[in-house]
């Protein structure tokens, strides 16, 4: 393969109530985004979406929002999506090359109203209200995160 090089796709748009979770970005700042999309925008669902080593950050950031925001249900599923790469040929005379891969994908929909279909493996109800507390975002004037002095000594920070 030292003789081609990856083709680049045009990227498709990802829809307003979907987030799709790298492992590089953290938690605090998808759940900024959540608190945008439920409260600003107010959308009912918003669907959650990962692959390979960013699934367990997907996973948590899915709990952590169920206790953030009241009256949320979750439904989890698994699934695989095939993804087809092109090669171009460096040198002349060759081919291009398709391969088509296989990747596990975990999709996370948080909603505010009841989904249809309660049975569905992965469903979960929302959390009592006494095990909710409340999304609230901190901003300093530059810009950095600033926390309450409780919070700052070992409290929690979503």
């Amino acid at each position: 393969m030292d003789k081609y090089r990856r083709k680049d796709k045009v990227r498709e748009k990802t829809p307003e109530n979907e987030i799709r979770v790298t492992t590089q970005t953290l938690i605090s700042n998808y759940l900024r985004y959540i608190n945008t999309l439920f409260v600003e925008k107010k959308l009912e669902t918003i669907i959650i979406r990962s692959t390979g080593n960013a699934i367990g950050k997907a996973v948590s950031l899915a709990e952590v929002a169920r206790r953030r925001f009241k009256g949320i249900h979750m439904v989890s599923e698994i699934t695989t999506i095939e993804i087809e790469d092109e090669y171009e040929p460096i040198e002349e005379g060759l081919d291009i090359v398709k391969l088509k891969r296989r990747l596990t994908s975990f999709n996370i929909t948080l909603s505010k109203k009841e989904p249809a279909n309660k049975n569905v493996p992965g469903y979960m109800p929302p959390l009592p209200e006494s095990e909710v507390t409340e999304y609230r975002e901190f901003r300093s004037s530059k810009g950095t995160d600033e926390f309450p002095e409780e919070e700052r000594r070992g409290g929690r920070r979503f």
